[in-house]
């Protein structure tokens, strides 16, 4: 299979908008790289193809050693696709978990050092150019440990700028509406108001203790809201004293308490770093990573002739391969092929998504008998599993509760006739929204009413009202172009 003048190797993660294959560049004289692709797949709104537009020119901008770089655009046979490095390793969030399964959490200083190099990636982003020399305003609203890649030697990169903000994005920035990671999201980010590079200081700040202790600050249902009235965040005890004071500052409600710039947070956690080892950071790193790394075992000429070749292009995932919320990886990778960590991200449901698919960890050996035992298995199998095996039904009734799952996303749009009200601004928070003199709960909130006029009411915690305000909904009015009443005052 082809995108463009890509191969394309091995599929690595399927999603509901899209996949994530490995691919390769052949040249003249051996020459070959391999690249992440990250394809559009099927026919979807004209809103999510924009994004995916939008989200590559906005990364072939940025040139930083801790940004994921856009190598390359194209389609093929009418379905976009983005080239993407690919990056051997693991996700920032992988790293706190396998850590903690071995036993061995990661030291301050690695957390501190992973974040020093998202940081420098975010300044860059963040002074960005256009052609002209005039600032693009790049704000990348989902920084996480989802987004945060380290390779097995060390390097630290920054990824997904699908949901990104930038001076002169097109109508994705001006009626995106609220996206991004609510356990991430700064107070700014969640009420719909102006974000800037300080709302992504605030995103780091909770991704320095998301690597600490494996949640954010904002874990819990009423964090946000006692944000929103003034009460700072609370930050885990268990974290060092003087880490502890650095990440209160970069989560503090007013962007003006927090940080002024990513780099001057790189500064500050630098001098925390470094006061507390004098290795080099990146050694430090990639020998802390060693032991979380898949076993890689030696080849010979009997096992080159025992293991299975490379994997040829996999056949189509069933209809359940893919969830509302994230992406479920293809049938597990066949032993001889290599770990991966892609740099790809696809919009799944309304809010970007990101992921990072591995294979299991090697065998330690394998003898030539169980090899050949499997061979028939594949032949019994169908079978078993479609007439008579009783472990077959079992998986049907858990595939139904993924609806379920669907409200702590908000779908791409609302059902036929149904459009999309996002209610929110410094002025409208705890407020209950009365739509049509009926209550719709409390604001910021996003709100899905029938097609038509409505009259929105807002009562403030004193008692004071704000409206009523019309609002006209239609069914156009989605995820990605909500109705918006923002009040800032």
């Amino acid at each position: 299979m082809q995108a463009g003048k890509y191969r394309l190797v091995k599929l690595i993660g399927r999603g509901g908008m899209g996949e994530v294959w490995e691919g390769a560049l052949a040249g003249e004289h051996g020459f070959n790289r391999r690249v992440a692709i990250k394809k559009m797949i099927g026919k979807h709104d004209g809103g999510w193809e924009h994004r995916f537009l939008e989200e590559a020119r906005i990364a072939s901008r940025l040139h930083h050693a801790n940004i994921v770089s856009v190598l390359d655009f194209g389609v093929e046979e009418g379905a976009y696709f983005q080239v993407l490095e690919l990056i051997d390793g693991i996700d920032a969030r992988h790293v706190y978990e396998r850590a903690h399964e071995r036993g061995t959490p990661l030291p301050v200083e690695l957390a501190l050092h992973i974040c020093v190099e998202v940081a420098h990636g975010l300044q860059s982003a963040h002074a960005a150019l256009d052609e002209a020399g005039r600032p693009l305003h790049i704000v990348h609203r989902d920084v996480s440990l989802e987004n945060v890649l380290v390779s097995w030697q060390g390097d630290v990169k920054l990824s997904d700028f699908g949901v990104a903000k930038a001076r002169d994005r097109g109508f994705m920035t001006a009626a995106a509406g609220v996206v991004g990671k609510p356990a991430y999201m700064a107070p700014e980010q969640a009420t719909g108001g102006e974000v800037d590079a300080r709302t992504d200081v605030f995103g780091l700040g909770c991704a320095l203790h998301a690597l600490l202790t494996g949640v954010t600050p904002l874990a819990g249902e009423d964090a946000m809201a006692r944000l929103l009235i003034g009460k700072p965040l609370p930050i885990a005890e268990a974290i060092p004293e003087d880490v502890r004071a650095l990440i209160a500052k970069a989560v503090s409600r007013t962007k003006a308490d927090r940080f002024a710039s990513a780099g001057a947070m790189a500064e500050a956690m630098a001098a925390l770093r470094h006061a507390r080892m004098s290795q080099d950071p990146r050694v430090a790193l990639r020998d802390f990573l060693a032991p979380l790394a898949p076993k890689k075992r030696a080849v010979g000429a009997l096992d080159a002739l025992l293991l299975p070749a490379e994997v040829p292009s996999p056949t189509p995932a069933e209809p359940n391969a893919s969830t509302a919320t994230g992406v479920s990886p293809p049938p597990p990778p066949r032993r001889a092929l290599p770990w991966a960590a892609v740099a790809g991200s696809l919009a799944l449901t309304g809010a970007a998504a990101f992921w990072i698919v591995t294979a299991p960890p090697e065998p330690q050996a394998i003898p030539p008998l169980p090899v050949r035992e499997p061979a028939p298995a594949p032949v019994q199998a169908p079978p078993r599993e479609v007439v008579t095996a009783p472990p077959e039904p079992a998986p049907q009734p858990k595939a139904a509760p993924a609806p379920r799952k669907a409200p702590l996303t908000p779908a791409l749009s609302p059902t036929r006739g149904e459009g999309v009200l996002l209610v929110g601004g410094e002025g409208a928070q705890r407020a209950e929204i009365l739509v049509d003199g009926k209550s719709m709960g409390f604001a910021p909130k996003r709100v899905e009413l029938p097609a038509g006029s409505h009259d929105v009411v807002l009562v403030r915690p004193d008692g004071s009202r704000v409206g009523p305000h019309r609002v006209e909904i239609t069914a156009r009015h989605t995820d990605l172009e909500p109705a918006k009443w923002i009040v800032q005052d």
